[in-house]
């Protein structure tokens, strides 16, 4: 701010220029509108307000007062308990066929015949337990055991 006040040109002071504004928006509709409004303006005179009963002061809504009348639904079931004997449906094959296959037995009996995956060969290389799998990594040699790759002293 010092050197605001402390500049020689502003010390000398300039007329304001005037703000030149662009023209309002008038809308081309603009004396349509009005023309309604003052047709519509005299809309109740004919058959005036809606009389409306207006309730006292002391007869404010209070809770479960005001009793709701709903419409009464019956509860209809249908006696159809199969669709394929029922007319509407002629053209549909009946499936009287069941499956006879037991799904839990056969899970049991494929998860008792598996068998159970051999331990990874790791290595922790760290005091906080970081593991390496030494398979996935290849620090551990794959081909040295194939007889193709084996070394033979004669």
């Amino acid at each position: 701010m010092s050197n605001y006040q402390e500049n020689i040109k502003y010390l000398i002071q300039r007329p304001k220029t005037p703000v030149i504004k662009p023209p309002m928006h008038r809308s081309m509709f603009n004396s349509s509108i009005r023309r309604e409004f003052k047709l519509n303006k005299g809309c109740h005179q004919t058959m005036g307000y809606a009389e409306v009963k207006v309730n006292e002061p002391s007869e404010f809504l209070k809770k479960k007062s005001r009793k709701v009348i709903r419409p009464f639904v019956e509860n209809t079931k249908t006696s159809i308990k199969n669709p394929v004997q029922c007319s509407c449906y002629p053209n549909k094959p009946s499936s009287t066929k069941k499956n006879s296959r037991n799904f839990l037995r056969e899970n049991i009996v494929d998860v008792v015949r598996k068998v159970p995956p051999l331990p990874k060969h790791r290595v922790q290389d760290s005091r906080d337990g970081h593991t390496i799998v030494l398979d996935e990594s290849g620090l551990e040699p794959l081909y040295v055991l194939k007889k193709r790759y084996s070394f033979q002293l004669e």
